[in-house]
């Protein structure tokens, strides 16, 4: 019985690597950087620690997503608190808005506590006291995430 589990194992580790290794490498265009630009240059309103019980909290976690489907790039910053202390921000090129949704916008809301969540699994770790050649580099991971694995794109 350990023979035959091990072996079907073996063969779905295999079959996952193969599947991995036929796409092709993802390369951040012109366009993508319009994003990342905008967000780098809006970090004074984003990159801000927040306060919780006395104590003092920084971003550990960002990430750019699709919000709906219709290239609406949505960028979300999480604190340490909680799972879902954070903040989601609508980017274009002219600049980035908090999001805000009234309590009628239950479709929107739980689609935002959705990449919200997938910011705490999958985001890119944030560091507010690195250089800024080194915010930079993680906006860039953090969009190139992205690019490699929007479920829009499928």
């Amino acid at each position: 019985m350990k023979k035959s589990i091990l072996f079907i194992l073996i063969i779905t580790v295999i079959g996952l690597c193969s599947c991995n290794q036929d796409k092709a490498p993802v390369e951040l265009t012109d366009s993508d950087m319009v994003y990342v630009d905008t967000v780098y240059r809006n970090m004074d309103g984003w990159d801000v620690s927040v306060t919780d019980s006395a104590q003092s909290f920084t971003i550990d976690k960002v990430a750019f997503f699709d919000f709906d489907g219709t290239n609406n790039i949505c960028f979300y910053t999480l604190y340490p608190v909680t799972d879902v202390y954070g903040r989601g921000f609508f980017v274009n090129s002219d600049g980035m808005t908090q999001m805000k949704f009234s309590v009628y916008d239950t479709d929107e809301k739980t689609r935002s506590m959705g990449w919200v969540a997938q910011t705490r699994a999958n985001g890119t770790n944030w560091n507010s006291n690195a250089s800024s050649e080194e915010k930079y580099q993680m906006l860039k991971d953090a969009y190139l995430y992205f690019k490699e694995h929007n479920i829009y794109d499928k």
